[in-house]
């Protein structure tokens, strides 16, 4: 069925509803429940009910393992290395972790972010004649802009390699109204001048904006923040270093105790951008914790428990059995180190329920760590070393307090490739890489980071066993059940096309201007 025939322009109860309408509503356009576009957006308040349906798309769940952003951040982490699955539990996300849906022109994120799309520019389509302040408006259209960006932003990680790989290939469409008539295929060089676009508008209309209300809310650091993940990828290192710290300057690295607490709280102070998820609104099993926490008796409980890559693991700076010692990292308490009921070895412990038994939890989608971790390696890149220096012991102190990065890179704590030609420069950027994989972890980065990494200018080490760095997949020695693999075990070039998701079957053959235009 084409997304933009069926789905794409959606009635007012639709927008508000969102992804937790069921799935006949999701694509019916004029359900029993709608509200007429001009009524619904007739006023500034009705507006805001609108964007308010936007926000909710974020963790509104459409299936076992269609909650929304979550979900996709769990298909991004399992379709690299480092988040392997023990078995295959009740079978949802293996054909990610496969390969096999997004090689089959899986629909869900597709129609997922074009939600976003179409939904962003109903309201653009209607605010300006909306009854109501002008500065309601423009903080409306601040945070519309911003999920315009995210949305296509998210879509590039998935539909084509990493920009700087090539800005020429075929991006995905470009809309600037609601529409039900499907676009031609955008270059990723305009894609990504449609990103900056909507991002430079967004900041400019909520910067300076009164305090929001709560942190599901775009205010201007979130905007800076997903600026600084679009500058990071399109290697614009200046900006990203800029947008980074301008983006985590009001948000106070998490405490240890915090790093430790389940990360299930939008109150944490490193928490720049996250939905707070009353019990009512998780659809139980259907959420992102129910497939991470054996405690919350959902499907992580019955198998498939999500587990770090046990070599990474064992790379981590730890005194195996004494807490706090010389060489410890608290990070190391986010995985089980060994068989611990309900937990296998390596299973994660880093994501936790509020309450054993239920499905409470708050999710991040943003915070300050990453932040830093970006200005680390904008910094690292502009051969600022002392300063890329100074970001990353200033984060990596609150895991181990004697942690400095110099010692770490002489001593080659974490198995660097004894390659003489490396310089400092390339050392402390693979430091900073390591570090990234283990803070970041299940947060929805590492597939998309295998291809952002391809186009970095830095040494190759597709031979080399230590793991820590290589271009392409490599889950041999991973941990994981290698039958779950298929026949992606090891993806040795990270230029592959099979690192593509082809486009879904329906906007091929529906959409006229489609037409040959399908990812290899």
């Amino acid at each position: 069925m084409n997304f933009f025939s069926k789905g794409l322009l959606l009635s007012a109860g639709v927008l508000l509803l969102g992804m937790g309408a069921c799935k006949k509503s999701y694509l019916d356009r004029y359900p029993t429940d709608a509200v007429p576009l001009k009524d619904a957006f007739k006023t500034t308040t009705g507006c805001r009910a609108a964007l308010e349906g936007m926000h909710s798309l974020m963790y509104k769940a459409a299936d076992d393992d269609n909650f929304g952003q979550m979900s996709i951040n769990l298909i991004n982490d399992l379709m690299g290395e480092d988040m392997v699955m023990h078995d295959g539990g009740a079978g949802w996300f293996v054909e990610y972790v496969n390969y096999s849906t997004p090689r089959n022109g899986g629909a869900y994120i597709w129609y997922y972010y074009y939600r976003f799309i179409n939904n962003a520019n109903q309201l653009l389509d209607h605010i300006d004649e909306a009854e109501g302040p002008d500065a309601e408006k423009d903080n409306i259209k601040g945070q519309v802009y911003f999920y315009l960006a995210y949305a296509y932003y998210n879509l590039s990680l998935y539909y084509q390699h990493t920009y700087y790989l090539d800005k020429t290939a075929d991006g995905v469409p470009i809309y600037h109204s609601a529409t039900q008539s499907g676009g031609p295929r955008a270059s990723l060089d305009d894609v990504y001048k449609e990103i900056t676009t909507d991002l430079d508008k967004s900041i400019a209309l909520l910067d300076g904006a009164p305090q929001r209300a709560n942190k599901s809310e775009i205010n201007v650091d979130v905007a800076r923040g997903l600026y600084a993940r679009v500058a990071l990828v399109m290697q614009n290192w200046p900006l990203a270093d800029q947008m980074a710290g301008e983006a985590r300057q009001n948000y106070p690295y998490m405490s240890a105790q915090d790093l430790l607490a389940g990360f299930n709280n939008w109150n944490n102070s490193g928490w720049i951008w996250g939905s707070h998820i009353t019990e009512d609104q998780t659809n139980h099993v259907w959420s992102f914790i129910s497939h991470m926490d054996p405690t919350s008796g959902g499907y992580a409980e019955i198998g498939g428990q999500k587990m770090i890559n046990k070599t990474l693991f064992n790379f981590m700076a730890h005194d195996d059995d004494t807490a706090g010692g010389v060489n410890y990292d608290i990070r190391y308490q986010w995985w089980a180190k060994s068989d611990e009921d309900p937990y296998f070895k390596f299973s994660q412990k880093k994501f936790r329920v509020q309450n054993p038994g239920t499905f409470s939890l708050d999710v991040c989608y943003m915070r300050a760590a990453e932040m830093g971790l970006i200005q680390a390696e904008a910094k690292a890149q502009q051969h600022n070393i002392g300063g890329a220096e100074d970001v990353l012991n200033e984060l990596m102190q609150i895991r181990n307090p004697n942690y400095d990065v110099a010692q770490v890179i002489a001593n080659n704590v974490t198995g660097y490739p004894t390659d003489t030609t490396l310089s400092y420069q390339q050392k402390l950027l693979l430091e900073i890489w390591h570090e990234r994989r283990i803070e970041l972890w299940g947060e929805g980065f590492r597939y998309s980071d295998l291809q952002r990494l391809a186009a970095v200018n830095t040494a190759k080490y597709s031979d080399w066993t230590g793991y820590l760095w290589y271009q392409g997949l490599n889950r041999t020695k991973s941990g994981g059940q290698d039958a779950l693999f298929g026949n992606y075990k090891t993806i040795a070039d990270p230029k592959s096309n099979t690192f593509l998701f082809r486009i879904p079957g329906s906007e091929i053959n529906y959409n006229p201007n489609m037409k040959g235009h399908q990812n290899p």
